[in-house]
């Protein structure tokens, strides 16, 4: 059995990951354009 913090992680991760690619698409953007804004953070 998978814990229940397990869980609630994983199904956080798969409905970001949906979220992430509908805002892209309704917004036209592309994977490129969201590395050419992602910041280096050291």
């Amino acid at each position: 059995m998978t814990p229940i913090g397990k869980a609630f992680e994983l199904n956080s991760l798969v409905f970001l990951d949906g979220l992430v690619s509908e805002l892209m698409n309704r917004l036209g953007k592309t994977e490129n354009d969201l590395k050419e804004r992602r910041t280096v953070l050291e």
